[in-house]
């Protein structure tokens, strides 16, 4: 998951913690997976898939 705009925090799952990420950087899912996203400011993202 790449942030192009704004600001948001990710728990991933069988995490507790969320991190926080804004435009320019990116976070990994692995597959079969889920995580829980909250938008801080209007965020614009895009997926990835490999």
């Amino acid at each position: 998951m790449e942030i192009v705009a704004g600001r948001c925090r990710v728990r991933q799952a069988g995490s507790d913690s969320w991190q926080e990420y804004s435009a320019g950087q990116a976070f990994a899912v692995p597959g079969e997976s889920r995580f829980d996203i909250e938008a801080i400011e209007p965020t614009h993202y895009v997926c990835h898939f490999d």
